[in-house]
């Protein structure tokens, strides 16, 4: 299926469609090996970013897990908020499980400044307070 070249949303969300009925197909099918595959070669053509660091975080392959969540960060910040926001949101829970407070912190900041509002503030207080750099960080 092409790709739409001219942000034709019914032919992206068709194609979204397909893919996610391929994905549950591969795993009903007792395929789950081919889901990562297949998502790696769909991610820059249907955004599936998401849904491949998921499934790569649930298999344990964290690092490339990270990378993915760089790359559809990159591909995809200036159009569509929303997927790199959950991205960076993964990648804070991939820090916070390694153990990293003070790069949870760092997300946390970003994440207030780039939507202000008292939960990310909340947010971003409990996480420098965990990281021991909160004085600093309310300065």
């Amino acid at each position: 299926m092409p790709r739409s070249a001219d942000a034709d949303h019914g032919l992206d969300y068709r194609r979204t469609c397909l893919l996610k009925h391929a994905v549950d197909a591969l795993k009903e099918a007792h395929l789950a090996d081919e889901v990562i595959p297949l998502l790696e070669a769909e991610a820059d053509h249907s955004r599936c970013y998401v849904q491949l660091v998921d499934a790569l975080i649930e298999a344990g392959r964290t690092e490339e897990a990270r990378q993915w969540c760089r790359h559809g960060y990159a591909a995809t910040a200036d159009r569509w908020w929303g997927i790199a926001m959950t991205l960076q949101d993964r990648l804070q829970g991939i820090a916070g499980r390694a153990g990293q407070s003070e790069v949870v912190a760092a997300y946390a900041a970003k994440t207030f400044f780039d939507d202000p509002d008292t939960k990310t503030w909340r947010a971003l207080k409990l996480a420098a307070e965990k990281a021991s750099c909160w004085p600093t960080v309310r300065e």
